[in-house]
């Protein structure tokens, strides 16, 4: 049982160093955040740059949920007590990455908490 975790926590591990160094692919989506590129079904996808702050940051604490409060600090540096901007802003990038928020493939909402990048394998 031992060997099977340490096998299961080292592809973890490289996955999340992937997310964590801002690379994600899979077979729909590609982001590469130091290029600052993100493409769906090899089609380049124009984000604004508050979109594509908010997908780095999703991206950077991929599997984990990130609160209403963090994201206003992370993207803009100051605090928010309106989400509804962060609503507008996800929504717009849930569109442009042709995710459906009634079943995301991608992008989580955590009621009451905040989003989930939830990657694919």
């Amino acid at each position: 049982i031992l060997r099977r975790i340490d096998k299961v926590t080292s592809s973890e591990t490289v996955a999340a160093s992937n997310y964590e160094r801002g690379y994600y692919q899979d077979d729909q989506l590609t982001i590469d955040t130091v290029r600052r590129v993100v493409l769906v079904a090899g089609n380049p996808v124009s984000l604004t740059l508050t979109e594509f702050e908010l997908l780095v940051c999703l991206l950077e604490h991929a599997g984990r949920a990130v609160s209403y409060e963090q994201f206003p600090a992370v993207v803009w540096g100051w605090e928010l007590s309106d989400h509804s901007h962060i609503h507008t802003h996800i929504s717009h990038l849930r569109q442009k990455l042709g995710d459906d928020a009634k079943d995301p493939a991608y992008i989580l909402t955590e009621y009451g908490i905040g989003y989930r990048f939830r990657p694919r394998r």
